[in-house]
């Protein structure tokens, strides 16, 4: 198997790359020139897999479910590709088109997700395959102590409603500092925003308590993997996704349905900040050959 992505992904997750030619990024584009610039990136992935390699298998760290399903059907060796899932059956609510055509991805391609309860969700529909492979963000285990504030890092951008809330309930209870993304600069005593941190690790590693807004179904979160996986209180919306992960990490993982449930959550800890000392808990964690060749 040859691994379609660039070196430093490839060598994180212990494979070789192959070598391509030069493809756009297709986050540029919007709409429709966004499904057409994925099948051009697919057809150059697929001529050059049937050049080079013409028998080995292909696997996709992300796709874009139209584009796909289109070009599985013009290119053999894309029926058989593995494809990593992330928020493409979430997007399947929200599109009459992409639920038609997901439908299409049956074996033998085969989907590789996150978690078991996305693909026994996968398999409910007729003749698919998934594998379950655990996301390759690990993080040391390095808890980090507070000495007066408790840090809370929110890396997902934040809409202003929020952030009033956050930045009020900071100011009124002075046991927190919080970092968060937002479109705007604001630095005041227990608030620090900006509209993008340069360096993840370094906001993880200042961080006790990672908290995360978005809801997450049938996909799942690095950020959530990388906050349990180094130590760190991990506070999210509820969801299947959120929901699955707090019967895992009971210690670790707490969900909040509403804001004032959030605020309540962090009042315990202010109170109790032992709660933040976590004991240590093995992250599952999986090679992607013994998934696919097992």
């Amino acid at each position: 198997m040859h691994f379609i992505a660039n070196d430093a992904y490839a060598d994180q997750v212990g494979h070789k790359s192959t070598p391509l030619a030069r493809i756009p990024n297709p986050k540029a584009h919007k709409g429709l020139m966004w499904v057409f610039v994925n099948i051009y990136i697919l057809w150059k992935v697929s001529s050059v897999a049937k050049t080079r390699f013409p028998n080995t298998d292909i696997l996709l760290l992300s796709y874009e479910t139209i584009s796909f399903a289109v070009c599985r059907l013009l290119f053999s060796n894309l029926r058989r590709a593995y494809i990593f899932n992330h928020n493409n059956i979430d997007q399947l609510e929200d599109s009459v088109v992409r639920r038609l055509l997901f439908r299409t991805l049956r074996a033998p391609t085969k989907h590789c997700v996150y978690e078991l309860f996305i693909k026994e969700h996968l398999e409910s529909f007729p003749k698919f395959e998934a594998l379950v492979i655990s996301h390759p963000l690990v993080f040391n285990w390095t808890p980090q102590g507070c000495d007066k504030l408790i840090n809370i890092f929110s890396p997902h951008v934040l809409d202003s409603p929020k952030l009033t809330q956050l930045d009020r309930f900071a100011g009124d209870n002075k046991n927190f500092m919080i970092r968060a993304k937002f479109h705007k600069y604001i630095n005041n005593t227990y608030l620090t925003t900006k509209p993008y941190f340069e360096d993840f690790n370094q906001e993880l590693d200042r961080a006790n308590i990672v908290l995360v807004f978005t809801k997450f179904k049938y996909r799942s979160s690095g950020v959530a993997y990388a906050a349990i996986s180094s130590g760190r209180i991990l506070i999210i919306q509820e969801s299947l996704f959120s929901l699955d992960l707090a019967a895992r990490y009971t210690d670790q993982v707490f969900l909040f349905s509403a804001i004032d449930g959030l605020f309540d959550l962090l009042c315990q800890i202010a109170r109790d900040r032992s709660r933040i000392e976590i004991k240590k808990m093995d992250v599952d964690t999986s090679s992607i050959e013994k998934a696919i060749f097992s």
